[in-house]
C-alpha cells in the first residue's frame, strides 16, 4: 500500500482525483480537543491502493474533498462518524 502525506492544495487535488475514481473510499478523522473548542487536525482516507493522510492544519480548505463526498458512485466506510 502507498503512502502518500497531503500538505498543498495541488497534494489534494490530486488526491482527490485519484479518490474518485474508487468504488469505496475508508474515512478516519482526528480532532484536537480544547478549551476553545474542536478542531479537526488530520483526516486519514484510502481507497485500498494509496493511504493519504491529509495535513487539515496546513490546508485549512479541505472544500475539494466536497466532490467525492458528494457523490452515490462511492461506498464509504466511516470510523466514529459524527
Amino acid at each position: 500500500m502507498n503512502l502518500e502525506f497531503i500538505d498543498t492544495d495541488a497534494a489534494l487535488s490530486k488526491a482527490v482525483r485519484a479518490l474518485s475514481k474508487a468504488s469505496v473510499i475508508a474515512l478516519d478523522t482526528e480532532f484536537e480537543s480544547n478549551r476553545s473548542g474542536t478542531t479537526l487536525s488530520l483526516v486519514q482516507l484510502t481507497d485500498a491502493e494509496t493511504f493519504y493522510v491529509i495535513d487539515a492544519l496546513a490546508l485549512r480548505d479541505l472544500s475539494a474533498l466536497s466532490s467525492i463526498l458528494d457523490t452515490d458512485n462511492i461506498t464509504w466506510v466511516v470510523h466514529a462518524g459524527r
